[in-house]
């Protein structure tokens, strides 16, 4: 995405929302009126948003958002050319909606002070942030995995999910633990074992080995 197709921030703008709303010509005072009121409520107005009707002027609002991962990707790039060992390591979890500010509040005290390079974003009305840690060296990629993990207990504790959107893959096993237990891992095993006795299926890409023994 070339950088002259996302729109430019408001000075001084330390965050963004993107909201998608359904409404008929008949409705659009109200929903604007709707609007102002709630940004009115926390410090803003409809004076400091964008805001689209037209497939050309959506597509601008959701390049932001997308390029957030594309500079992440660029980063990551970038430290690769000097580590190879190195990758991002992000969050995926969900929490249930009264445990949001939590959640949010513990990622923010957790991440400042470390040195980490760090990004926050991802789906605020289902709850799914993701932090995507950048690690410049492979000392700030132990770190960021430790950070992740604390990240993934917070979120058990908190009634939620390790992983919303991306699954387990390979990287994911303890986390995966701490939401279910040892007991649960195994009877998860025990079901993929029952289809795949055999275990030729992307074997050790969801469970460790000692759960299919």
């Amino acid at each position: 995405m070339a950088a002259s197709d996302i729109p430019e921030l408001t000075e001084g703008a330390v965050a963004g929302v993107l909201f998608e709303s359904e409404f008929t010509e008949d409705e659009l005072l109200d929903v604007y009126e709707g609007w102002e009121s709630v940004l009115s409520a926390h410090g803003s107005s409809m004076e400091h948003t964008w805001g689209g009707m037209e497939e050309s002027e959506l597509a601008r609002l959701k390049a932001l958002r997308h390029s957030i991962a594309e500079q992440v990707n660029g980063v990551i790039a970038r430290a690769n050319a000097h580590h190879p060992e190195i990758h991002k390591v992000g969050t995926d979890a969900a929490v249930p909606g009264a445990a949001l500010e939590e959640m949010f509040a513990f990622y923010r005290s957790e991440a400042e002070g470390t040195g980490l390079d760090y990004v926050i974003f991802g789906h605020v009305g289902d709850n799914h942030l993701h932090l995507n840690i950048m690690p410049s060296s492979p000392e700030d990629l132990v770190m960021g995995k430790e950070l992740a993990a604390r990240f993934a207990r917070k979120a058990v504790e908190l009634g939620g999910a390790v992983s919303a959107e991306h699954g387990i893959g390979r990287i994911k096993h303890d986390f995966l633990r701490l939401q279910y237990g040892d007991d649960g891992m195994r009877q998860m095993a025990a079901v993929k074992k029952a289809f795949d006795p055999s275990l030729v299926l992307n074997r050790g890409v969801v469970f460790p080995e000692e759960f299919l023994r």
